[in-house]
């Protein structure tokens, strides 16, 4: 998106995510079975991460009606520190859009991804 002279490139007021879904790069999941939507970047941004991982979502099973589509979350989104409840709760926002989740993490040991991972099976 923040590539001069591209086809499609972020405009000015937009964010990366609304010019990812206005270009319709989730039409790339016509071409494979699995599409993977970044969305670690806004996922403290609860209204945005809902509007880009559901519209994403749409996009790509629209082109590809088959598709399994993951959404990535992390516990230091940008390099910031994230509590794994913060993770669990967009993971619950964006859950009813995605099939699963693809992990961003420092440390395989963390352990606010241990508790993140523990945090999804309660209610």
């Amino acid at each position: 998106m923040l590539v001069s002279g591209a086809m499609c490139s972020k405009q000015r007021g937009h964010t990366i995510s609304q010019s990812y879904l206005r270009c319709g790069l989730p039409s790339a999941a016509a071409y494979a079975p699995i599409y993977v939507i970044q969305s670690a970047a806004v996922e403290t941004n609860l209204t945005a991460l809902r509007q880009l991982v559901q519209e994403g979502a749409a996009q790509a099973r629209q082109a590809n009606p088959h598709v399994t589509i993951f959404a990535t979350l992390s516990v230091s989104p940008n390099g910031a520190f994230v509590p794994y409840s913060a993770v669990v709760q967009a993971a619950r926002v964006i859950r009813p859009y995605v099939q699963g989740f693809e992990m961003n993490n420092i440390r395989p040991s963390d352990w606010r991804m241990i508790h993140f991972l523990i945090g999804l099976g309660e209610p």
